[in-house]
């Protein structure tokens, strides 16, 4: 499933966000794997049982488990499978009489947003602190917040692929692993965005890649995935994998870009790589804080609905969404409490 960065505007985070959670569920559906696809068209280049492939090699939580675990003896969701979803699990499959397997989706509450949280998690450190101020008593240090609705082992599994992506044991965490201006909870006024921003600009696997990609593809047409996607696709709305990934792989500059940017290609959003030039480098910056959603006076705000594999529906542009962050922190109040939250769905 997904994570993704929400900041929580004001006081009583648990009680604002506890209208947006979807253990609501009073029933399951099952999904096969290529209903999951029909539902991904154009969205991800690999097939379903591609990506629980890829999971499974890199050891992200997938729990197998049977048609009779679904349900007790009532007809209610039962305990066994609440507890397997708890268990961090990314994927549940659903294994039948012969073997095959379908996917499990939660039918919850219409505004479900999230199934587990946790305060910074992924996102922890988000926030710099401007510098010559005292932050208030109730903001939270990088390694101080390591609390939220999220299941008992969760920091143990974001720890481990933390050490397998960044080479070193994060078990424990500290203040000798964080930036002394480093938190997860600050009043607005007190955080240093153009800090932020500064720091993401240079860093070799934020900033500079996106100015590297936009430099290697100035001057040059050429189609992003979803295009290829869309240009392959008949009128009854399917389009052609194999065709979408030719059209695509052919071209010189997806060539260029995959060698000279390795793995680190996949980590970009090709749509920013091909907005206006007096939209670029804001947008780019603002990769720096700006969440995926926010709530404030238990409103929800979001640039589009997050669904599996970190796919969203419904979404905003990257311009629209950046331009409707900006003016929204512009109303907010220099006293009023941020707090990043690392959501789960």
């Amino acid at each position: 499933m997904s994570h993704f960065v929400c900041w929580v505007f004001g006081n009583d985070v648990e009680g604002q966000l506890e209208a947006y959670c979807e253990h609501s569920a009073k029933s399951y559906t099952l999904k096969t794997l290529q209903e999951i696809e029909e539902e991904h068209i154009g969205r991800i280049p690999a097939s379903a049982m591609d990506i629980i492939r890829a999971n499974l090699k890199g050891r992200d939580p997938i729990v197998i488990v049977s048609e009779e675990m679904l349900y007790d003896k009532e007809g209610q969701p039962s305990a066994i499978l609440r507890d397997a979803c708890n268990m961090g699990a990314n994927t549940v499959l659903v294994a039948d009489d012969q073997g095959s397997f379908k996917v499990l989706a939660k039918v919850s509450q219409e505004n479900g947003k999230w199934d587990w949280y946790i305060i910074g998690g992924r996102w922890k450190g988000q926030l710099r602190l401007k510098p010559d101020t005292i932050p208030p008593k109730e903001s939270l240090k990088a390694y101080e917040s390591d609390s939220g609705l999220a299941p008992a082992n969760i920091m143990e599994i974001i720890d481990k692929k933390l050490h397998e992506v960044m080479g070193k044991d994060l078990q424990g965490l500290g203040p000798e692993n964080y930036p002394s201006n480093a938190y997860n909870r600050l009043p607005k006024g007190m955080v240093d965005f153009k800090a932020m921003e500064d720091e993401y600009m240079t860093d070799p696997e934020g900033g500079q890649l996106y100015l590297r990609a936009r430099e290697i593809i100035s001057g040059v047409k050429w189609l992003t995935w979803a295009e290829c996607v869309e240009q392959t696709r008949s009128p009854n709305g399917w389009f052609s994998r194999a065709k979408a990934e030719e059209r695509y792989t052919e071209q010189n500059v997806i060539k260029i870009l995959r060698k000279e940017l390795g793995q680190k290609f996949m980590w970009l959003e090709e749509a920013l790589l091909k907005l206006p030039d007096e939209h670029f480098e804001r947008v780019v910056r603002g990769n720096a804080w700006r969440p995926l959603a926010f709530v404030r006076n238990g409103q929800w705000y979001e640039r589009g609905r997050m669904g599996w594999f970190g796919v969203t529906y419904d979404e905003m542009g990257w311009v629209e969404w950046t331009d409707h962050v900006e003016a929204f922190l512009a109303e907010v109040p220099d006293t009023e409490m941020i707090t990043v939250v690392d959501c789960h769905i």
